[in-house]
């Protein structure tokens, strides 16, 4: 059962909407809330690549500008849940799908 806030982030992380900066090679974003080691609301967010992506492509000061993209729409969402944003490939995200990892 999605709960109101989850339906916030979905709209709020839908690729259609979201403002990342181009190029980028962002295939889907996904999310789950659950709270911080100090009892806080939080939200993890992995950030979906295409598998072609080139390895500096996946360099960190490369993805900054997405992930500050994120983290300022999920604060604007006014939700008050600190984002940790996360990188995964495709294949890794389609293999956790399929239960293998």
């Amino acid at each position: 059962m999605r709960t109101q806030a989850d339906q916030v982030l979905k709209k709020t992380l839908d690729l259609k909407k979201l403002r990342l900066p181009k190029p980028n090679r962002v295939v889907d974003i996904r999310f789950k809330r659950d709270q911080e080691w100090t009892g806080e609301d939080a939200v993890w967010i992995w950030v979906i690549l295409d598998d072609r992506t080139p390895e500096k492509e996946r360099a960190y000061v490369k993805l900054m500008p997405i992930f500050d993209a994120i983290e300022k729409a999920v604060s604007a969402s006014g939700l008050g849940l600190w984002p940790h944003v996360r990188v995964r490939m495709r294949s890794e995200q389609a293999d956790i799908d399929a239960g293998r990892v």
